[in-house]
């Protein structure tokens, strides 16, 4: 995980989800009182990008992890692996729990 692909990659994700939900909250502070109707491809497709950009994360943690390429070795000192599979796994939760809110706006409402 000390190589540059694995720390651009994070943070190149930060930068445009950033971006996105200042871009939104502009959009809908200025839009306030305006009716705008979102369809549910709009709707899920940012929780959706989450959920895909964490599980592309936590699969190349996994798959540059020395404790899984190699099992046999007792390598468990480096715990960067398993600090960096956490923080992705808790994105991928919190893109879980903004599809089930989206989902359930847009039919229980």
């Amino acid at each position: 995980m000390g190589n540059f692909f694995a720390h651009i990659f994070p943070g190149t994700i930060f930068f445009f989800l950033g971006w996105w939900y200042f871009f939104n909250s502009l959009r809908s502070y200025y839009r306030q009182g305006v009716y705008v109707h979102q369809n549910v491809f709009c709707k899920t497709m940012e929780p959706l990008g989450k959920i895909i950009l964490c599980i592309a994360g936590m699969l190349s943690e996994c798959f540059s992890a020395d404790w899984l390429l190699f099992p046999g070795e007792e390598d468990t000192e480096d715990s960067a692996d398993w600090q960096h599979f956490t923080m992705y796994f808790l994105f991928f939760f919190t893109g879980i729990c903004d599809l089930i809110v989206s989902l359930d706006s847009m039919y229980f409402c």
